[in-house]
């Protein structure tokens, strides 16, 4: 624990933290030396927020709602978090943790997000973040 590291990039551009955000631009960073790790990426280009478009913004238990990931780069991974109407993180069934991690594979236009008929009735927020710049958008539905 302590200390600095020094990170070069082999060229010069917009250093981000995976899951944390922008961080610099340039080709090197000096950060702290502190667990936990750290994933550092870097583009050539600043990067936007991921777009995060559905195709209704209300929805019905046993009919998924789509989101869009037509736009994304293949295998650029995304995290997806659900919180319900009271602000709770929303569990998939599907994952071991609190967030549903989306792949594009380049040929598939959209991702299904399933809702249980036992999830209460209300507004949800759905947050989607860039895993590798850490940016995220979000988006409200409503479950019916």
């Amino acid at each position: 624990k302590g200390g600095e590291v020094s990170v070069t990039f082999p060229k010069e551009g917009y250093i981000y933290e995976a899951m944390k955000g922008f961080l610099k631009h340039g080709q090197t960073i000096r950060l702290p030396l502190d667990p936990p790790y750290r994933f550092l990426t870097c583009f050539e280009k600043q990067q936007q927020p991921p777009e995060l478009k559905t195709d209704t913004d209300a929805v019905t238990p046993g009919k998924p709602l789509l989101l869009d990931i037509h736009p994304f780069p293949a295998k650029r991974v995304l995290s997806l978090e659900i919180f319900d109407p009271q602000g709770k993180v929303l569990v998939p069934r599907n994952e071991i943790g609190s967030r549903l991690l989306i792949v594009p594979d380049g040929k598939k236009t959209s991702f299904p997000v399933h809702f249980a008929y036992s999830d209460p009735k209300g507004v949800y927020k759905l947050v989607l973040t860039d895993v590798a710049t850490g940016l995220s958008s979000s988006t409200n539905i409503t479950l019916k």
